[in-house]
């Protein structure tokens, strides 16, 4: 896959998850419809008018349940699309053996310097400066599990995986870039969406404002005025 169709693919994904905000938005508003018709219908007794608004709550968190697992399943999507993308054909035995002797040996002369105390991201951006892949692959596979067996703080142990991807950026080819960046995107999104969808978990018909995905507000109006910005239609919650 071309570097060019990963990011349209990938546009399209994030696409999808940044809607996350307005379907949101449309749920609440229909929810809040449904709660001014059950305040104003004297018909009602107050027990009937309490389970009528508990049950247009509930409706309205199932929206929100509904919308977060879309989500999650557009990121598994991404993944399977950026891993197809990014895979690495090894199917020819010799050559899978051959790489895989040259990043053992690469692992082997790296976690030798770093037992001798040397920085491994030190280590690694020399590599990155000299085009050594086989090194930063070896320190990206290997480091995380070789810090924690030596005991070394959380703290510091992501502080240096980091820095470690960081300077794994710097020798990536345009496909892996195009992968780095989607994710980047596709978790950017989720981030503000998931936001938006705990805002409507916690009775979010009565929020008065919902994270968009830039990070602004959308304001919503106070509970009782139809919120403005967003098309009504359909039975939303």
């Amino acid at each position: 896959m071309k570097p060019d169709l990963l990011k349209r693919r990938a546009d399209e994904i994030v696409d999808r998850i940044n809607g996350t905000q307005e379907q949101l938005a449309k749920a609440v508003r229909t929810a809040r419809e449904r709660l001014d018709r059950i305040d104003a219908d004297d018909r009602l007794t107050p027990e009937a008018k309490s389970e009528e608004r508990r049950a247009v709550k509930a409706k309205l968190r199932e929206r929100a349940d509904v919308l977060a697992q879309a989500n999650a399943d557009a990121r598994v999507e991404l993944d399977e699309i950026v891993e197809k993308a990014t895979a690495v054909d090894n199917s020819d035995p010799a050559t899978a053996l051959l790489v895989g002797q040259r990043r053992d040996q690469a692992w082997r002369r790296a976690v030798a310097l770093i037992d001798a105390g040397h920085d491994p991201l030190e280590i690694a951006h020399r590599a990155a400066l000299a085009g050594d892949r086989d090194t930063v692959d070896a320190l990206r596979a290997e480091l995380p599990t070789h810090l924690e067996v030596r005991g070394e703080p959380a703290d510091l142990r992501e502080q240096t995986l980091a820095g470690l991807e960081a300077t794994a950026a710097d020798t990536a080819t345009p496909i892996e870039q195009a992968a780095a960046e989607a994710r980047a995107a596709a978790s950017g999104a989720d981030e503000m969406a998931s936001l938006a969808i705990g805002f409507v978990r916690s009775d979010g018909a009565t929020a008065d404002a919902l994270p968009t995905a830039d990070g602004s507000m959308v304001e919503l109006g106070s509970y009782g005025q139809v919120p403005r910005g967003f098309a009504g239609g359909g039975d939303a919650a």
